[in-house]
This record gives structure tokens, C-alpha cells and sequence, in this order.
């Protein structure tokens, strides 16, 4: 009688059958994606076989993604090169296409990214897990290294793992790609914004390479759009170039070194020939400069099929300058940040790490700046408010480390991860624990259960803390993060069908820094203190289908943000977004791809 044998590969791609009887069969292999196979072939007891899936269509410039998921915090969704490459919508944008996922938001025209009702100055930005100031050029036109060396995006949301800091939103991180070993490759390219090009390879047998730069003349193009206008005279151009470059080498079976750099500029500038009507005050130059350098070098070591290491450093300068009229704000720092992690594999139901996070700052500002009321959203004018002056240097050292471990607990379907982290500010003098805790329970194969919760701190900004402009005594702001949510793949092993995550979140905001008209118990203005605090909630909804030529996702976030200060009672907070609907289509037609997306947003 005819039989029927299915079977899952696993992340290498391999499966096996088991009481097969040595006969002549038909294997049949469907895979979403690629080209049907059907081959006739007879087994044998204990006969490996390798096959090879031809792909529907190939992206013109594609590397395959070998690096395993991780899969120890259960608040991150990653995105592939091919994901985000592809998506509608993103412009082949890792970040862009972050911005597709549930519970991700936006500022309009702006760089920034709001996480789950938090402040843009919540959400930290991390390259190979060393942050940096700034993930997106102005205005969030482009990420600023090019999608084509970036490997993965990881977003984290609430209830993330100890391994981050300083965050009380959450987390996005690009991590850069290995480069060809194979052969010399490239590519070049202009668009109506800029222009740029890559070339990767191998220089021998154990190293690499790659080197990639872009260059924006979409400074000339508003110049010209804006040529004659009676207001406005734009005054600079280019407006942004980036430039990076990536040396791999694979010293040993145990050891890997790599080194990453990379170089971001933005500038704007225009003159405001006539007085804004609404504030008189605004009028003459404008200048934006954004920029900083990255010099990353890591190491990884394998002590022993139980135990590994990994070191890296970043070390660079960022700059960020405003200029408007009489008003500016200038900041430079130099920065050194030490990561290193150590794993240790203590059975398979219980793995561990250790890890430190360590950031050094020489941070020099200057600024001339209003002091504006910005209780639920609402400014002052410009025109009648005081001002402050500053002109400073300073140092901050912040410390952190962790311990995290991941359980198999009462039954090897149930992760529990139990963690605790450490940081010490300079900023504050505070030594700070942060339990954090998660659970993933995995019901069956295409069904899971995730919980997670943990506090986070967040340093106030720089401008804030200062003895003299600011306020010295203000402590860190905290979020308190609670999230829960289900998965359940409805294919059950077919090549096509639905797959559904959902579940809601929470975050309590308290120690809120805001700012304050208050005299301390010295007379002395107190400038900002930490009276503020808030709430974000909601749920999220992310459901895909998948099949052969038809790919497609919904992904939907109903939510609540607010903030409570003194004299103002609870208002919605500036940032707050009722709804945040997206819809991404795309369908494979032999070499073609056609995609389109659907938003719909309110709030702001």
C-alpha cells in the first residue's frame, strides 16, 4: 500500500525519515518561494542524500543569511536582507522597514522612532551591538550604512532582554554582514537623491573585505526647487554622504576578528528671508549638522563546544549642531564603549551570560536656548520666553552588567529566563538593579505562549543634569515593561497558510524629567526636576500569509500614551497614536516582484 512520510527540516536544512522501507520513491518538496521538485529516487537504510531548490527569482545582489536567529529574548522580530531588501514601502530600508512592524511610529519628517508610546529620546540605536547616536540620515530619508551590507535589523520592544541599557522604549539594531569570500563583487547606483557604490571580497583564504560610500545631491535639487522664493533661500548642499568599511578574518577554527567603521554627515542649511508670522522671532539663519565616526573591532573567541566569548569596542565622535537666528545648540563627544559577553552552555536545559557594558563619554556643549513650556504638546513663542546660556565640558562613565540564564523549567517546552542587570550612572551617582524576567512556552510545534517583564533606566540628557543650566540632583527616569503574547502558525507544515502573533503590552513611566519654573530650597531655579511620569498601553496584531508567489502581512497597534505633570494633571502625550494600521502586499511572478503598501495612522 502506498505511504505517505512528512518531515520539518531543521535550521541547516536537514530532515530525515525514519521505518522508511527500501523501495523506489516519490519525493516531493514545496517551499514557498522556490521552484516545486519532484524527483523518483530509491532509499536505502542509513543513505544520506542532498538535494538543491531553485529559486522563483533571485534578487539582483543577495547574500544568504547563515547566522541563527536569536532566539533567547522573546520581544525581538528580525528582518532578513531579502525581507527588507523587498518590502513595500521601505525602499529597501532596513530601518523603513522596521517601521512596518506593530507597535513602531513615527514623527512625520524626522529621523526618529517612537517605540510603544515612548519619547523618540527613548529608543537607543546599536551597529554589531555598539550604539551609536543615529540610525537614519535627515529626515529619515536612508539609514546611514547601505542596505546591501547589512545583514539583519532586530527591533526590541517592551520586556527586552538585560543584554541593552539606558532604554526606556526599546531597541533597534543593524547587524553588518559577512563580506563575499568568493569572489570580487559590486555594485553602483543613482537615484533621484544620491548616488553611491560597494565592492566586496575575499583577500585571502581566511579574510575579506568590503567598502561602500554614498553621496546625497538632494541639497542641489531643493535649490533649485526653492530658487526665487521669497521666504525661504536654501543655502547648502549636499545634504548628507556616509562611508563605511568592513575587514573579516577568520584567524582560526575558534577565533574570528572583525573591524567595522563607519562615517555619517548630515548638513542643512537655509535662511528664513521673512519672519515666521506665529513667532516674529524666527527669522534669519538656519544650520543643521549631524555626524559621527565608529571604529568598532571585535573578537570572538570558542574556548569549547560549551563556552564562548565575544569582546568588541567602539570608539568615535559625534557632533550635533543647531543653529537658528541668535539660538543654537552645539554637542560634541568623544566616545569609548567596551561590550563582552560570555557564554556558557551548562547543559541542554540550562544556558548562561555573563556580560559587561561599559560606556566612557567626554562630552562638550554650548547653547543659547528658550525655556519653553511644553505641557501636553503646547509651546510658548520664542519670542517671549527667557533664555539659558551654557558653555561646559564634562565627564560620564556609566557601568553596566548582566546575568541572564535561560531554563528549561518543569518541562523542556518551557523556557523560563530569569536575568539581572547592573549599571551605575556618573550622571546621577546611582548604582541601579534592573530585575528582568521572561518565559516562553512552546504548546506544540505551531503553537507558543511569551511573558516578559523587567524596570529600565535611562539617564537624563546632558543639558538636563548640568549643575549650573540644569538641574545636578535630578535622578534617572524608569519604565516599568510588561508584555505578553501568542503565536500559532495555522500551515501545520504546509508550504502556504496564515501565521498570527498578538498580545498587549504595558509600560508605567516614572521619575519623568520635565521642566520646571520652581525654586530649590536655596532660591536657585531648579530649571527641570523628575515630577513627570506616564503610561503607555495597547495591543498588537501581526498577521502574515505566505504561500508560493503571494506574500503579505497586517500589521495593527491600537494605543494609549499619556503623561502626568503637577498643575497639569494627565494629558495625551505628544507622541500618542491611537491607531497604526499597515498593510504590505507582494506578489513573485517569474523575474518580476509587485508589492504596494496601505497605511493608516492618527494621533500627533
Amino acid at each position: 500500500m502506498p505511504q505517505k512520510f512528512k518531515a520539518t527540516t531543521n535550521e541547516k536544512g536537514e530532515f530525515s525519515f525514519e521505518q522508511v522501507p527500501e523501495a523506489e520513491i516519490n519525493l516531493l518538496i514545496n517551499q514557498a518561494g522556490y521552484k516545486k521538485l519532484e524527483k523518483v529516487m530509491t532509499l536505502k537504510e542509513d543513505v544520506e542524500i542532498t538535494v538543491y531548490l531553485e529559486k522563483q527569482s533571485y534578487q539582483t545582489y543577495e547574500t544568504t543569511i547563515t547566522e541563527k536567529a536569536n532566539r533567547s529574548d522573546v520581544v525581538v522580530r528580525s528582518l532578513g536582507r531579502e525581507e527588507f531588501l523587498t518590502m513595500p514601502g521601505a525602499n529597501g530600508d532596513p530601518v523603513k522597514a522596521v517601521q512596518n512592524l506593530p507597535g513602531v511610529a513615527r514623527t512625520g519628517f524626522s529621523s526618529n522612532i517612537i517605540i510603544q508610546g515612548s519619547a523618540p529620546q527613548d529608543t537607543q540605536y546599536f551597529i554589531d551591538e555598539l550604539n551609536v547616536p543615529l540610525v537614519f540620515h535627515f529626515g529619515g530619508l536612508t539609514s546611514v550604512v547601505m542596505p546591501e551590507e547589512i545583514e539583519s535589523v532586530d527591533y526590541f520592544s517592551a520586556g527586552y532582554g538585560p543584554e541593552y541599557s539606558s532604554a526606556m522604549g526599546g531597541i533597534v539594531g543593524l547587524h553588518t554582514k559577512s563580506p563575499a569570500s568568493d569572489r570580487l563583487k559590486g555594485l553602483a547606483f543613482i537615484d533621484t537623491m544620491k548616488s553611491g557604490g560597494l565592492i566586496e571580497g575575499p583577500i585571502n583564504d581566511h579574510s575579506t573585505y568590503l567598502v561602500s560610500g554614498r553621496y546625497s545631491y538632494l541639497g542641489f535639487i531643493l535649490a533649485a526647487a526653492l530658487k526665487g522664493n521669497d521666504q525661504v533661500d536654501l543655502t547648502v548642499a549636499p545634504s548628507f554622504y556616509d562611508f563605511s568599511a568592513i575587514y573579516l578574518n577568520h584567524l582560526s577554527s575558534t577565533d574570528d576578528f572583525k573591524l567595522t567603521s563607519i562615517t555619517s554627515h548630515d548638513e542643512l542649511k537655509f535662511v528664513f528671508k521673512q519672519p515666521v508670522k506665529t513667532d516674529p522671532s524666527i527669522r534669519g539663519d538656519f544650520d543643521n549638522e549631524t555626524s559621527f565616526v565608529r571604529l568598532m573591532p571585535q573578537w570572538t573567541h570558542k574556548i569549547s563546544d560549551e563556552t564562548q566569548t565575544k569582546m568588541a569596542l567602539g570608539l568615535g565622535r559625534d557632533w550635533f549642531q543647531i543653529d537658528f537666528g541668535s539660538n543654537y545648540f552645539k554637542i560634541a563627544t568623544y566616545t569609548l564603549d567596551l561590550r563582552i559577553d560570555l557564554e556558557q552552555k551548562f547543559s541542554k536545559s540550562w544556558i548562561s551570560n555573563f556580560g559587561i557594558d561599559t560606556s566612557y563619554d567626554h562630552i562638550n556643549y554650548a547653547f543659547r536656548l528658550p525655556v519653553v513650556s511644553r505641557p501636553g504638546g503646547v509651546a510658548s513663542p520664542i519670542s517671549s520666553s527667557s533664555f539659558l546660556n551654557a558653555d561646559v565640558g564634562r565627564d560620564d562613565l556609566d557601568f553596566g552588567t548582566y546575568f541572564k540564564n535561560v531554563f528549561e523549567m518543569f518541562a523542556p517546552e518551557n523556557k523560563f529566563m530569569p536575568s539581572l542587570r547592573f549599571d551605575y550612572f556618573t550622571e546621577t551617582h546611582q548604582p541601579l538593579l534592573a530585575p528582568r524576567l521572561a518565559d516562553h512556552y512552546q504548546f506544540s510545534e505551531s503553537l507558543s505562549f511569551k511573558a516578559a517583564t523587567g524596570i529600565y533606566y535611562q539617564p537624563p540628557q546632558a543639558q538636563e543634569i548640568d549643575a549650573v543650566y540644569g538641574n545636578s540632583n535630578l535622578t534617572a527616569p524608569y519604565a516599568i515593561h510588561a508584555a505578553l503574547g501568542i503565536e500559532k502558525d495555522f500551515k501545520q507544515n504546509n508550504p502556504s497558510g496564515f501565521n498570527l502573533s498578538a498580545g498587549p503590552f504595558y509600560r508605567d513611566f516614572r521619575n519623568l524629567v520635565i521642566q520646571s519654573a520652581n525654586l530649590n530650597a536655596l532660591g536657585i531655579p531648579e530649571h527641570y526636576n523628575n515630577n513627570g511620569s506616564g503610561q503607555a498601553y495597547g495591543v498588537e496584531f501581526l498577521l502574515r500569509w505566505q504561500s508560493k508567489a503571494l506574500n503579505s502581512f497586517i500589521s495593527y497597534t491600537l494605543s494609549k500614551s499619556t503623561r502626568t505633570q503637577p498643575n497639569f494633571g494627565t494629558f495625551d502625550f505628544q507622541y500618542d497614536q491611537t491607531h497604526n494600521f499597515n498593510w504590505v502586499l507582494s506578489r513573485d511572478h517569474e523575474n518580476w516582484k509587485y508589492s504596494g503598501r496601505l497605511r493608516y495612522v492618527t494621533g500627533d
